[in-house]
């Protein structure tokens, strides 16, 4: 019992294999836009959407996870780095918050002591014209008294 395969057989197995590589074909150039759609393009594209949002000052981006392969992994990435910078940024401002306030009080003791540094600069003033005047008087007062003992010895 010998099993002969016919020329007619084998034509119509070429054929359905023929059209059975064609149809997989179409499935898979329509499948395959699909997928890399959903699985390359869209994820790159809310990661690029969420770097713009960064570079305009956006701290409050978060890119989903669409998938977890590595562009997923770059994803997760990105969204600790902007926690990360969010958080410096906050306490770069909490110090810079700080300092003005430092250099405010600063400031204030910086114009009481001026105001005080004035008043003892005025009070200086005065009592140099007050000795001024005592010191005038004082020769004034010696210049009468040599007039007087002038006046008075007319040895003369």
């Amino acid at each position: 019992m010998t099993t002969t395969i016919t020329w007619s057989c084998m034509h119509e197995y070429a054929n359905k294999l023929a059209h059975f590589i064609w149809g997989s074909s179409i499935v898979i150039l329509l499948v395959f836009p699909l997928f890399i759609r959903s699985s390359l393009s869209r994820p790159l594209q809310s990661l690029l959407s969420g770097v713009r949002q960064v570079n305009e000052g956006d701290l409050d981006v978060s890119v989903p996870v669409h998938v977890e392969d590595e562009i997923g992994y770059v994803s997760r990435s990105f969204n600790s780095m902007v926690a990360s910078i969010k958080e410096k940024n906050q306490t770069l401002t909490d110090y810079a918050n700080e300092l003005e306030e430092r250099v405010a009080g600063r400031t204030r003791d910086l114009s009481e002591k001026n105001g005080e540094l004035e008043t003892a600069i005025r009070e200086l003033h005065e009592t140099q014209e007050q000795l001024l005047l005592q010191e005038n008087m004082a020769s004034l007062g010696q210049l009468v008294a040599g007039v007087a003992h002038e006046i008075n010895n007319p040895v003369g």
